[in-house]
């Protein structure tokens, strides 16, 4: 059975869950918090709290850790922090984490979680799962109101053979057209849905919130320090941004890694082997996972933000970069160039080792290069959706299909 996860009511699962770093929005006094710390830095919370009733039950459905440090989890835990300070009583289910290859155990426990769910009742399945069991979703698409939620297309996902690239593109399709309303994060996916042959009028887009924060101080060092925010896996393009780097070494420069070292352990091989081979082991640091006030810090004392992915639904380490005013240097993926203007970065082609290589060397060149960009970021910073506004905009579309 998938475990079940009711506000206060914690299982051994959600203990498990709950002693892990990131458990912010997981109940409500942990939001509350957040809730204060947002009213300092942008003024007083503006949600308009209601009372629980019957008809504003949801469940959330996803697959794996609630606590994982990527971006569509982290976009997870804030909408269901969110929708629970609005009044809605968000129930969550977890699944088990082999989606979007699930195993027979994991659709059966799928099955069993979306038919224990009562007639009508309202569920948001987030995509790595929802795109991999279409004839699941497909059954019960009458009896509940399904809504799709859709960080990026599953078939877009760096390292997939052709194969697995076609079965998850007819599976993902399949799951979409059964579901009452799909849910997209940026109008980039919401268009790559489109062209994927989904109704554009059952599509809704609510992009991520960015918590503004202090402006970056920099390093102060003569070597700027350069900052990849990132999970270390194949689509996150850290082999591209190393081979860049190493064609730069007659510049001063260091690189901090910050991501799960956990995830893709045989990525996380190569890329030391990378580091190693093309002598970067005393310029290039992996740091792993950090807390929130170690990435904090990371991100205050950073010089330059650098991500050299291959696919992003939106791009929410871009998004925090420019929350603190810092430049940037990165790829032209997917959603990215929508996250980050033209005034605060320079954006290339994913996997164009040269164009990266020549786009670092002059924002490493030229000091006032990096303050234009710079200061570029802190004007984008402004205009950058909050949590809040996300918040309400999911209920919105909630609303939308009761």
């Amino acid at each position: 059975m998938a475990a079940r996860i009711r506000d206060g009511s914690l299982g051994a699962a959600a203990t498990r869950l709950h002693s892990l770093r990131v458990t912010l929005h997981e109940s409500h006094v942990a939001w509350a918090a957040y809730e204060a710390r947002l009213g300092r830095l942008r003024g007083p919370p503006r949600y308009v709290r209601s009372e629980l009733s019957a008809d504003r039950t949801l469940h959330f459905v996803l697959p794996g850790d609630p606590a994982t440090l990527t971006g569509g989890y982290i976009y997870d835990r804030n909408i269901i922090g969110g929708l629970r300070a609005l009044g809605w009583d968000v129930r969550l289910h977890v699944l088990d984490s082999s989606f979007p290859f699930p195993t027979e155990t994991a659709i059966r426990a799928a099955e069993e979680c979306l038919a224990d769910i009562a007639t009508n009742g309202l569920a948001v399945i987030d995509g790595l799962a929802l795109g991999a069991m279409p004839k699941i979703v497909a059954r019960h698409a009458e009896r509940l109101t399904l809504v799709g939620l859709v960080h990026h297309p599953l078939a877009d996902e760096t390292g997939l053979d052709a194969r697995q690239r076609r079965e998850l593109a007819e599976s993902e399709t399949g799951a979409l057209q059964a579901v009452r309303r799909v849910i997209v994060t940026s109008t980039w996916t919401r268009q790559q849905l489109i062209d994927d042959g989904i109704s554009e009028n059952r599509i809704g887009v609510v992009e991520p919130g960015a918590e503004l924060a202090s402006i970056a101080r920099g390093s102060g060092r003569a070597d700027p320090t350069l900052l990849c925010v990132a999970t270390l896996t194949p689509r996150k393009g850290h082999a591209v941004l190393l081979d860049a780097l190493a064609r730069l070494l007659d510049r001063p420069w260091r690189l901090d890694c910050v991501g799960s070292l956990e995830r893709d352990t045989a990525t996380v091989e190569q890329l030391r082997a990378q580091i190693e081979r093309t002598g970067l082991a005393d310029r290039v640091r992996l740091l792993g996972e950090l807390t929130d006030e170690a990435l904090d810090e990371c991100y205050a004392s950073a010089d330059l933000f650098v991500l050299a992915s291959y696919v992003e639904g939106y791009g929410m380490a871009h998004a925090e970069a420019l929350a603190r005013g810092l430049a940037i240097v990165a790829t032209a993926a997917g959603a990215v160039p929508h996250t980050v203007p033209s005034t605060a970065g320079l954006l290339v082609a994913p996997g164009n080792v040269e164009a990266l290589t020549t786009a670092l060397a002059r924002v490493l060149d030229d000091a006032a290069l990096r303050e234009t960009l710079a200061h570029g970021a802190r004007a984008a910073r402004e205009r950058l959706p909050i949590w809040q506004q996300a918040c309400a905009q999911f209920d919105a579309q909630l609303r939308a299909v009761r």
